[in-house]
């Protein structure tokens, strides 16, 4: 399902992600991809068994290992649980970048709808990872599904693109 939201160009990615919670089945956790993560075909394999095995009250953050700068949205886990997501974070102490995959069990989706909610209210320019750190604020439990370098990556720029054609053209196409 497409969602519109007339106002993208001035505001970030909290309220698509609010917008969509909205709309869900009842009962349903989502599997959030945004349209700029370029990923190997074979972690859909991975997502299919993570969304799989989540607990409905938890979610999964799908993160890949490499070089950080100061543009990625950085993960800090303690044994796969994730403490944080921010771009703040010391490039040192994070396990990798959260590229744009992420699965939200039904538990958490309750969870994350006023967690989000609050962030967007003290800045309209959030992100939806803010609200994913306000739900872990508040003790709901997200992990890490840590991938190997090479296999993902965010498209924030023109040079990214080009990486990210390289990239993809290394990975194995599934069959028809």
């Amino acid at each position: 399902r497409i969602i519109d939201i007339p106002r993208y160009t001035e505001l970030n990615n909290a309220h698509t992600t609010c917008t969509m919670l909205g709309i869900r089945q009842r009962d349903a956790g989502i599997l959030q991809i945004n349209g700029d993560a370029v990923f190997d075909p074979a972690i859909v394999v991975a997502a299919r068994e993570s969304v799989r095995d989540c607990p409905p009250d938890e979610a999964r953050v799908f993160v890949v290992q490499g070089a950080l700068g100061e543009e990625e949205m950085k993960v800090h886990v303690d044994q796969k649980r994730v403490v944080s997501l921010l771009k703040s974070t010391d490039p040192a102490t994070a396990v990798g970048e959260a590229f744009g995959i992420s699965y939200f069990g039904p538990g958490f989706v309750e969870r994350l709808m006023p967690a989000l909610a609050t962030v967007i209210a003290h800045n309209p320019q959030s992100y939806f990872e803010d609200g994913i750190n306000e739900c872990l604020s508040r003790g709901a439990v997200a992990r890490a599904l840590v991938l190997p370098e090479r296999t993902a990556m965010e498209v924030d720029f023109a040079a990214d693109l080009v990486a990210a054609r390289t990239l993809g053209a290394q990975w194995k196409r599934p069959s028809a």
